[in-house]
This record gives C-alpha cells, structure tokens and sequence, in this order.
C-alpha cells in the first residue's frame, strides 16, 4: 500500500524555483569560468614579469628582427658578457648547446658567418681589454667549464650555478694570456651572442640569419633588440626623440592599442608591449645612453648607441630631449617580405605564396574592422619563413576608420584631401573599398619592385594557368573582389607595346604626364591621380562583371 501511495503521489513544483536554481546554475558555472580565465592569465603572467632587475643584453636590428651587418660593438658584446654572468637560463643554454657553438666558433666559421655582423674594428684583444678583472676571471672559468672534457658537472644536471662557475678552478689561468686562448674566448661568446639573438631559448640553435641590411636606412631612430634569457622574453624597442618620429609612433601606440584590448588577439598582427617614455645622456662623448622602462617584465634598461652611428636630437647638449620608445614583439620565425624577397632564392609559387597570403590578410583586417595600413609595402609586413603566416606592423601611417582616422596617409594627396578625409570619418562601402585598393595596390608595386629586374618582367605579360604566376591573386572584402590584373591591366594603359610593359616605364610616363620631378617611386606611382582613377577602374570594372 504505502508503495503504491508513495507511485501515485506527484509533488508539485515550482516553476519560478526551476529558473532560479537553473539561474543559480550558470551564475556559478560563469563564476568558475572567470576564476579559470584569472588564474590562466596569472600564470601565463608569470612567465613572463620578472620580479625586480632582470639581467639583458641588446643588439641593433632591423625592423624585422635580422641582425644587422657591420652594427655589433664592443658595448653589446660587454653588456651580453655581463648578462651571461648573472644569468642562469643563458648560462644553461651555452651548455646545452656547446657542441653547434663551438661549430661554428673555429676560426674558419667564424669568420664567414660570425664575424660580418660585428664591426670591423673590434678586435678579440680590444675586448678582452675592455672588461675587468672580475669579468675576466669569470669569463675563464665559463670557458674551462665548456672545455671540461669529463663533462659530468653538466651532463648530470643541465643546471649551472653562477656561484659554482665563479668558484671553480681556474683552467688554463690567465697570467696575461695568449693570443690563441683570447680568441678562443671570444669566438666562442661572439658565436653564442649571434645565435642566441637568432633564435629562442626553448630552440635549437640554426646557423645564424642571413641579411642585407647593413645599417639603418634612418639615422634619426635606433631599433635595439632586447632580450630577457631568465624570463625566457625578447622584445624590439624603436627609440628616438626626433618629435616627427614621437608623433608617429603615438599614432601608432593607438593602432597597436586597439588590436590589444580584444579578448581574442589578432594572430595577423604583432603583438605589443606599450609605449614608453625615457630619458638620454651622453656618455664620454663616445656614446648616447637612452634609459626607459619594460613594464611587461617589470625591470627598466639602459642601451648604449655610437654617438656617430645616430643624428638624434641635441647631441650637442649633456641632456637630451626625453625619447619615446615602442616595444613590440621579436620573434625569430617571422622576417619582413623585404628579407624574404631579397636574402631566399625562393621558387616563384613560394615567392607567389607570400603575396597571396599578405593580400589575404590585408582583405580580411579591412572587412571585419575597417583597418587601413597606409604604408603597407615589403618591408612593412612580416611572414614566416614557409610563407603562411603573416603579420602587419609599423602602423605609424594605419589607422580604423571612424574609429581612429590617421590623418598621415593625407600626405599622399593634394586636391583630393576632402575625399579621403570623408573616408576616414565613414565606415561605408565606399571608404573600405577605397582603402582596400589603396593597400593593396601599394604592396603590389613595391613587392615588384622589390623583385630583381630580371623577374619583374613576368609579373607585367607573362600569363599562366598554375600558381606559377601572381595574376590571378585575388584581393576581396565583402564590398568588391578583384584580382592582380586588374591593377596590372590599369598600369598597361600606360604604355602603348608590349616591349614597355615594365614598371620602371611606367614611373618615366607618370613623372613625364604629371611633371614630376622625381622618379622616386612614392611620389610617381602614388600620386594622387594615379590612385583615384586605379579605384575608378577597378570599381567600373567590377561593376560590369
């Protein structure tokens, strides 16, 4: 009885008590989501920020990230020495990777592939001379450490102590030295300085990079590579005090802010660690010393730049003008299009690819957040090495239409300012389509140009079916799609044969059309005719089809 009682009876529930508990369910579930979300976020912080001084050491370096020929001093050598010897994570590296640094240390190797970025007046003894006792001591017993033939202090445990190495017996000693133990020395820490900068610390180290850069095209700025091995973080810093660059890079830090701020970062775009504000002494007349913070890793650095290798502002003066300094992300995997053009041999379909990628990226940034790039050309875009990837910095010239409308990019146009000041306060179907081709015709001429001449000639009249050829590369964002030949078909209307389907002809007829006075490819190529009536084109173009 009680159990057929107990079948038959149906408690009565609430229905407003069902949605509170449900509500009370998911208010919870989202509590412990948040708590994961911080506690994931603290710990990917941890990595990173140090607590206090963190050790460093700094080369120049281009935009990219490629170590510059001829630009490693004595000064960065001394800083990466001095780093070394307080850093257990850069210590641990050199034993971990002692057998392909002392490859590529003997004096045959290194003098190819080492020494070509040092400058060619620092000489082994030079440096040797220019450290101190303590230094000099320390520098020995590393150095009899990584010759140590029974190996079992490392081998053992990957770990080496600072205090361990200071403490161990000296082998050989010093007592003045001679010259094949000095260059030993110094081979070895120049070879694992140029290494550990080309690579990462979690990496095997590769032969060294590859560049044609030999100093920066501007002097008026310095670009420092600066590399934290302890917290396992590297960094590029461009500082200068020149108020046209500062203005720049504040334009930039916006650009650089609003990809930031996104919940889910943006994997087309380099990451950034802030704009920073520091100060600048000169230093024995020799040097400039520029001081300013990392806040990422919480610590501040100190570089030092050859007074004569940089113009920057009140060099005459003891105090400098304060510098504006953007730090953003050094990654070794990632080279400017310009490096990859210039320093691979690529096949043409992967020469091809790297374009195809950028103009890819290039549509999707204008179509979900009406990006512009305004300076987007070959060395202002980054790709990895097999092509895939892409990414876009230096934004100094960007700007998000309505959002953040960059005047700059009004330096192209004269007349037509109004119109383009119109399309960067309207986010509509005209501006994104405007600025679409305005990037991607920009990237296309100077990808062109940056081609040797002897394969610019194809990109003109040679059609084909495969992905030999770039023709068919399209470009699109919700509002128009169009290809390479469009642009192509555009610039042939200013030649009248075939034998004068080149762009340099075609930078002699603009200059001659519009009595220009350079032959400059910015000011022929990008002028402001050029542009509006290349939109014009491919708009009536589109339309038909």
């Amino acid at each position: 009885m009680s159990r057929t009682k107990t079948t038959n009876t149906k408690k009565k529930v609430n229905p407003k008590k069902i949605h509170t508990v449900k509500k009370a369910k998911h208010a919870k579930a989202r509590k412990t989501a948040r708590t994961t979300r911080t506690a994931q976020k603290k710990t990917y912080r941890k990595k990173i920020v140090g607590k206090g001084s963190q050790s460093y050491f700094y080369v120049p370096v281009t935009k990219g990230g490629q170590l510059i020929l001829n630009s490693i001093d004595t000064i960065h050598i001394l800083q990466f020495i001095d780093c070394l010897s307080h850093s257990q994570q850069l210590q641990n590296w050199f034993f971990k990777h002692k057998a392909s640094i002392l490859r590529f240390s003997n004096a045959r190797t290194v003098k190819k592939r080492i020494f070509p970025f040092f400058k060619t007046s620092i000489s082994p003894t030079s440096v040797l001379n220019s450290l101190d006792a303590n230094f000099q001591q320390f520098l020995v017993r590393f150095m009899s450490l990584i010759h140590d033939e029974s190996g079992k202090h490392h081998k053992s445990k990957d770990t080496v102590i600072v205090n361990n190495v200071m403490n161990r017996q000296l082998v050989p000693p010093l007592k003045g030295g001679t010259k094949g133990i000095i260059d030993t020395m110094v081979n070895f820490i120049s070879s694992g300085l140029v290494m550990f900068a080309s690579s990462s610390i979690d990496s095997t180290p590769n032969e060294p990079r590859r560049t044609i850069q030999v100093y920066d095209s501007d002097p008026r700025r310095a670009i420092i590579g600066i590399c934290f091995p302890d917290v396992g973080f590297k960094c590029m810093a461009k500082c200068s005090n020149n108020d046209l660059y500062i203005d720049g890079y504040q334009k930039e830090a916006k650009v650089y802010t609003f990809f930031e701020s996104m919940k889910q970062k943006e994997d087309f775009i380099c990451r950034f660690y802030g704009g920073v504000v520091g100060r600048g002494t000169i230093e024995n007349n020799d040097n400039i010393s520029v001081s300013f913070p990392i806040p990422v890793v919480n610590t501040s650095v100190s570089i030092k730049i050859p007074k004569d290798d940089i113009s920057f502002e009140g060099k005459s003066q003891e105090k400098l003008p304060a510098f504006y300094s953007l730090l953003t992300q050094w990654d070794e995997k990632y080279t400017t299009l310009l490096e990859a053009l210039a320093v691979d041999m690529l096949s043409t379909i992967k020469r091809n690819r790297y374009l195809t990628n950028v103009m890819r990226v290039t549509g999707y940034l204008n179509e979900k957040y009406g990006f512009f790039h305004g300076d987007l050309k070959h060395d202002n875009i980054m790709v990895s090495k097999d092509g895939f990837d892409v990414r876009c910095f230096d934004f100094d010239w960007s700007g998000i239409i309505t959002i953040i409308p960059n005047n700059t990019v009004l330096s192209y146009f004269n007349r037509k300012t109004v119109f383009v000041r119109r399309y960067l306060k309207t986010n509509n179907r005209n501006s994104r389509i405007f600025f679409l081709i305005f990037d991607a015709y920009r990237l296309f001429v100077s990808w062109t140009l940056g081609l040797s001449k002897s394969n610019r000639f194809d990109v003109f009249y040679v059609k084909c079916r495969d992905g030999t050829c770039i023709n068919s590369i399209e470009i699109k964002n919700n509002d128009i799609s169009f290809t390479i030949q469009d642009i192509i078909d555009y610039l042939i209307t200013f030649t009248t044969s075939k034998t004068q389907r080149k762009i340099d002809f075609v930078i002699k007829v603009i200059q001659q059309k519009y009595r220009l006075n350079t032959l400059d490819w910015n000011e022929t190529l990008m002028h402001e005719n050029v542009i509006f009536n290349l939109v014009q084109f491919i708009g009536e173009r589109r339309l038909k089809k």
